[in-house]
């Protein structure tokens, strides 16, 4: 009986744990390019014809896509003036290579300062590609924020999947 009990406990728990989490389309030229998992309660959605803002409780993670870019390699050279409205003058501190959507993904962190005012901060930026399309995800603050935010935008990245 308590194995049962417990088992019914833990199935509830799963199907909470899945009803707190939204699934956003993002989109590239009003196509669906991808879907990235976000918690439901306070997530807030942005769209502009090449960039996404996801806010969430505790992250402001800003996607764009990459114009004319297919490849990680291609959009590499690229990420400053991509990132430019939200960093300016990022200098790479540490380099890693993750996985996004299955296909290997760069993941930039280092520092720069903030467009809309110019103060000092940090930045976490990963290059990926899904399918023959280039993106930008970014996280940043003043001080050292993004390393507060790195995670839950690592989190977010992990559910990254292809439009059908």
């Amino acid at each position: 009986m308590r194995i049962a009990i417990a088992g019914m406990m833990l199935a509830g728990m799963v199907s909470v744990a899945v009803a707190q989490e939204t699934n956003v389309t993002v989109t590239e030229n009003g196509a669906p390019v991808f879907t990235i998992t976000a918690p439901a309660a306070g997530t807030k959605f942005l769209s502009a014809s090449d960039k996404t803002t996801l806010v969430t409780t505790n992250m402001f993670l800003y996607i764009w896509s990459v114009p004319k870019a297919t490849t990680v390699a291609e959009a590499l050279p690229r990420v400053d003036d991509v990132i430019k409205g939200e960093v300016l003058e990022f200098k790479i501190a540490k380099t890693n290579t993750i996985t996004v959507a299955g296909a290997p993904a760069i993941h930039l962190m280092g520092s720069g300062k903030e467009a809309d005012d110019g103060d000092p901060g940090t930045d976490d930026v990963v290059v990926f590609a899904i399918g023959k399309r280039a993106f930008i995800a970014c996280v940043h603050g003043e001080n050292n924020d993004a390393s507060r935010e790195r995670q839950p935008m690592l989190a977010a990245l992990k559910t990254v999947k292809k439009s059908p």
